[in-house]
């Protein structure tokens, strides 16, 4: 399983300008199509209002990436919402969508579990 992060230096290299939805979207889709959709899942690690002694290791290489604070492309669970049904024009189907929003992790975790 590989979960996408909307951690901003993650989704698109500083030097490239800030991360947009569609970089997440096209993130996604990518990984769908490499590795299958039943592998891909959300791992959003919603960070607003952190202070920033918490990203040490990120803030020691502003080349690498950029400054803090981040302007995530995907910062609410609205528009997390509004990013999964955009995933439906990316030649994914409803049921890959929910497996990417949710199932595909909770069919890991079950497994693992059991």
């Amino acid at each position: 399983m590989i979960g996408i992060t909307y951690l901003p230096p993650l989704v698109r290299m500083p030097k490239e300008g800030a991360p947009a939805t569609s970089d997440v979207i096209a993130h996604i889709a990518y990984c769908s199509k490499r590795i299958g959709a039943e592998h891909v899942g959300i791992g959003s690690d919603f960070i607003t209002d952190q202070p920033a002694e918490r990203y040490q290791e990120f803030l020691r290489k502003p080349e690498v990436y950029g400054t803090w604070p981040w302007r995530f492309p995907v910062d609410s669970l609205q528009q997390q919402q509004e990013l999964l049904e955009s995933l439906l024009a990316q030649d994914l189907t409803r049921a890959q969508v929910e497996g990417i929003a949710q199932g595909n992790f909770m069919r890991v975790f079950k497994t693992v579990l059991s």
